[in-house]
């Protein structure tokens, strides 16, 4: 299955989320450690919503609809190429176990009433050599789940931002 490339607008939205990324770790070095500790930083624009009672959570469907993305998000990656070597010696019960914490790591940081319970990202992924190109293709591949479960664009961007800061704990080649 061919995962569809980014729109343009799409690109621009994640090349921004990488550059902000960037220039955010150079700035909060020293915090980057503490928010390490709750494995998930969530954004002004999340808690915001979460005081007004629309939460990003409550936007991308609660419970079901993230699960929903999650799961068109695993076929995505199973079907890309690009990444799918990642997880293909990955018994079935590995990959329903990732797919449960992909799950609660959304729910979690989307301002929702789960609680994450995996390993911190930079102990997970340590030692695969995923390279920046490698997240990109993941990062690809999951707009492409949100947009096929009709996920707005402001819903979107909030969720990329808030799981944008994994990214350097993930690459390491």
């Amino acid at each position: 299955m061919a995962i569809p490339a980014l729109s343009p607008d799409d690109r621009a939205m994640v090349d921004q989320l990488v550059v902000r990324r960037r220039s955010i770790l150079l700035a909060a070095a020293g915090a980057s450690a503490a928010l390490g500790v709750f494995g998930f930083a969530r954004t002004r624009e999340i808690h915001a919503q979460q005081l007004t009672g629309n939460s990003l959570y409550d936007q991308l469907g609660g419970l079901a609809g993230i699960s929903g993305v999650m799961n068109d998000f695993i076929t995505n990656v199973a079907g890309d190429e690009r990444i799918n070597a990642y997880f293909a010696d990955l018994p079935a019960l590995r990959i329903a176990r990732l797919k449960e914490l992909l799950i609660q790591q959304v729910a979690n940081a989307s301002g929702g009433p789960v609680e994450y319970t995996g390993g911190d990202m930079k102990s997970v992924h340590a030692g695969m050599g995923i390279t920046m190109q490698d997240f990109n293709a993941l990062v690809e591949d999951l707009v492409a789940a949100l947009d096929g479960n009709g996920v707005s664009p402001a819903a979107k961007r909030m969720l990329l931002g808030a799981l944008a800061p994994m990214a350097s704990d993930i690459v390491t080649a």
